[in-house]
């Protein structure tokens, strides 16, 4: 049974973005639909702790955005919520879920740190 069969799939905005010469802007904006976890706290391996992702969410590779960006999506960014409650995020990982048994590629695993764009950095963004 895949993720999406199993919870909840909440409305999501990837925010395809572009560096300009006034800073980052978002060049295209997708809507979709994915299942969104918030994370805290921190993880530990090797006697060293790290803080973990702000959030993470699933989504399906079937989405126009995927094929657009040849499934590289590390860099660009996510915006989850609504009205005044909306929250941007920098994707800053990426995983494959492959059904073995199957065998497909059933979704991506994006780790999301919760940034604004004003504050991302030339050199986190993807380079086109």
């Amino acid at each position: 049974m895949g993720i999406f069969t199993l919870f909840t799939s909440s409305p999501y905005t990837f925010l395809k973005v572009k560096q300009e010469a006034e800073g980052n802007i978002v060049d295209t904006e997708y809507q979709a639909a994915g299942v969104f976890q918030l994370r805290g706290g921190m993880s530990s391996g090797d006697n060293v702790e790290t803080p973990t992702a702000d959030a993470t969410i699933w989504i399906r590779p079937t989405e126009s955005f995927v094929a657009e960006l040849d499934s590289n999506l590390v860099g660009h960014g996510i915006r989850v919520g609504r009205g005044s409650d909306t929250q941007d995020y920098r994707i800053v990982g990426q995983v494959q879920g492959y059904d073995h048994d199957l065998g497909y590629i059933d979704n991506y695993t994006l780790d999301l740190k919760k940034e604004s764009f004003a504050a991302w950095d030339d050199s986190e963004l993807p380079l086109e």
